[in-house]
């Protein structure tokens, strides 16, 4: 199996105080738990401030993601 996360979000008032880097921790504990090959997520091109802090966390960049709505 593999996971997916969606739509991260901190609200304002509690960004820059280590919430983001927990709720990741927590996504990237429960899927070793669940036995997941790999935990991917997609972001904004143009969210550098987002790539650099998923980095930090150990993400890498990993292709080109495609959507299409219903």
């Amino acid at each position: 199996p593999a996971a997916v996360v969606d739509d991260v979000a901190v609200a304002p008032e509690w960004q820059r105080r280590g919430v983001g880097r927990v709720m990741m921790e927590f996504a990237r504990a429960r899927c070793a738990q669940a036995g997941c090959y790999k935990l991917a997520l997609s972001s904004n091109a143009r969210r550098r401030k987002a790539h650099a802090f998923y980095r930090s966390l150990g993400f890498e960049a990993h292709g080109i993601s495609f959507a299409v709505r219903p």
